[in-house]
């Protein structure tokens, strides 16, 4: 509810799509509304998902039916499924996460495969954690395949390069890919993102900051929003004369898989000389939710005023 997160901030919230941004005159325009005026500005208006591919299915968490996919390959009716990553997906764990879960509500009645171009499973996370996660799939009787440049086609088939193999499935599910706002009036790379520094500043664009999966950052991920989100709003109120203490962007990456019912969580601070990627039975940070977030976590847990922490998705109700 985000008139009640507005209401706790004690903000002012306009409902509207911005469309561009006049950096000389400091306003944002909205569609179809006056525009509004701003000292500083934090761009957080996300990514746009996309089809990678013209054959198989997108994976929606919200839109794509997988109570049905799972009752047809319990009953028999699907006996095989790929899992596919496409080459731009920064946030593979999703990819994992569905695989793992069409495999324990399929039981051993369908193949599961994941097909992904990352050199070892869950990449961004280290090696340590990359050798625990293919044990673990190879254990739970996912297939997979790593170093695949795919190419689906019809009828189920996939071609993976270098290799130029091909296999065939009854169901091919592909991961989207996310392109960048490509805001009006702020620079941004060739894909829409917007460039931005350490402290959230926006490249080239001064008084403007971003945050979130709209930045140029390669990995998309909620908790990483948050810290971004953390850093810029520091330098703003840094900004406005407010004696606070400056906080850098330095990216912690922290996930959740579920694996046979046992959670496992995974944690790895991917700044320079952070050190080695950790993978436990046990929560490596707290609140132990899959959003790891400073302020939005524990606002979410506590609920009341409007937040709450509910199953936003039919991937999340499933695994539940």
């Amino acid at each position: 509810d985000l008139a009640a997160l507005a209401r706790r901030a004690h903000a002012r919230l306009v409902l509207g799509s911005a469309r561009l941004v006049d950096r000389d005159a400091r306003l944002v325009g909205l569609g179809g509304g006056r525009p509004i005026g701003y000292d500083e500005l934090i761009v957080a208006v996300g990514a746009r998902r996309a089809a990678a591919y013209d054959h198989g299915a997108t994976f929606d968490p919200v839109a794509t039916d997988l109570r049905l996919l799972a009752r047809r390959m319990h009953n028999g009716d699907v006996r095989s499924v790929a899992i596919v990553v496409p080459p731009a997906v920064g946030w593979t764990l999703p990819a994992y996460e569905l695989a793992l879960l069409l495999r324990r509500v399929a039981g051993a009645r369908a193949a599961i495969a994941l097909l992904t171009p990352e050199d070892t499973p869950l990449h961004a996370f280290g090696p340590h954690v990359s050798d625990a996660i293919a044990d673990l799939l190879a254990g739970a009787g996912v297939e997979l395949h790593t170093s695949a440049y795919c190419m689906p086609h019809s009828r189920g088939r996939v071609s993976i390069r270098p290799h130029l193999e091909q296999l065939v499935f009854d169901r091919v599910i592909s991961m989207p890919v996310l392109h960048g706002p490509g805001l009006a009036g702020l620079p941004a790379d060739r894909d829409g993102f917007l460039p931005t520094d350490r402290r959230g500043r926006v490249i080239g664009a001064p008084h403007v900051h971003a945050a979130g999966d709209a930045t140029t950052f390669p990995v998309k991920q909620g908790g990483l929003a948050t810290q971004e989100a953390d850093a810029a709003a520091a330098d703003v109120v840094r900004a406005l004369g407010a004696d606070v203490p400056e906080r850098q962007f330095r990216p912690v990456l922290r996930g959740k898989l579920v694996i046979d019912g046992t959670p496992r969580f995974l944690h790895h601070p991917a700044h320079g000389g952070a050190g080695e990627g950790s993978i436990s039975t046990s929560p490596l940070w707290s609140p132990a939710e899959k959003l790891g977030g400073r302020l939005l976590t524990p606002a979410l847990r506590r609920g009341g005023g409007g937040l709450s922490a509910r199953p936003a998705t039919e991937l999340e109700s499933l695994t539940l």
